[in-house]
């Protein structure tokens, strides 16, 4: 099936008034294509990373920067490895704090070849996470080592600390009204979707990086306003007044 491309860019090649790229996947069909972009959107669009207190790193998935002033949004089951909750009585979320293991994300730098040493700068921290929760209707949960605290959508909010030296990344613009979902409108899905990274130097934080953005299209089959299940209910649904 051939789609017609999207044209994308962020929001400071749209202030200089710069030409957006098309997303044109050389067979025009619903398959994984490489987003040769290493000027715009690789500044924008960022992996994320799971680090240990060993400085272990892992890649874990995508994260999209949105203000310009360290604001990511990412899915929820790409950080909740670091996620820990306490219910908030009165609220319609949850604020969540870091873990041990912590959430790191890379910061597009530009195209590079071979294996150049990553400069310290190039990485950022995450210092807060929040993700929308409620309460399960479940009373016996907690007496069986179970909690009673589940995320309402698979959707977090970041903040990341940037070093000094540290080049703001670019990032996208977010429209969160006038659009709502119809079925049979095509989307296009960005990330880094084969995420690898191997160890060479903890000391320095030099790695041997390996990850490519990819882009695909599809076509919206069905919409649930009101969440697929019970257990995963939308956060419409559950407060009525969350947007």
């Amino acid at each position: 099936m051939s789609v017609k491309p999207f044209y994308v860019g962020t929001c400071e090649a749209i202030s200089n008034d710069e030409k957006k790229i098309a997303f044109d996947p050389s067979t025009n069909q619903l398959t994984l294509f490489p987003i040769q972009d290493p000027f715009g959107l690789r500044k924008a669009i960022v992996p994320v990373f799971r680090r240990n207190l060993n400085g272990d790193v892992f890649g874990m998935g995508t994260a999209f920067h949105i203000d310009g002033w360290g604001t990511f949004l990412t899915a929820y089951h790409v950080i909740d490895f670091a996620m820990k909750s306490s219910y908030l009585p009165n609220k319609e979320g949850i604020s969540l704090h870091p873990t041990d293991e912590h959430p790191l994300l890379f910061l597009g730098m530009g195209l590079a070849y071979g294996t150049p040493t990553i400069p310290e700068e190039a990485f950022a921290v995450v210092n807060y996470m929040a993700q929308a929760m409620h309460k399960k209707n479940d009373p016996l949960a907690e007496i069986i080592g179970k909690s009673r605290i589940e995320n309402s959508i698979d959707l977090s909010a970041m903040n990341a600390t940037f070093k000094p030296k540290t080049v703001i990344p670019h990032f996208v613009p977010v429209r969160a009204l006038n659009w709502q979902p119809i079925i049979g409108e095509t989307v296009l899905a960005v990330g880094f979707s084969e995420l690898n990274c191997k160890q060479s130097s903890p000391s320095k934080l030099e790695f041997l990086l390996s990850e490519g953005m990819y882009g695909a299209y599809g076509i919206i089959r069905d919409i649930h306003p009101e969440g697929t299940s019970s257990s995963n209910p939308t956060p419409d649904a559950l407060h009525g007044t969350m947007r």
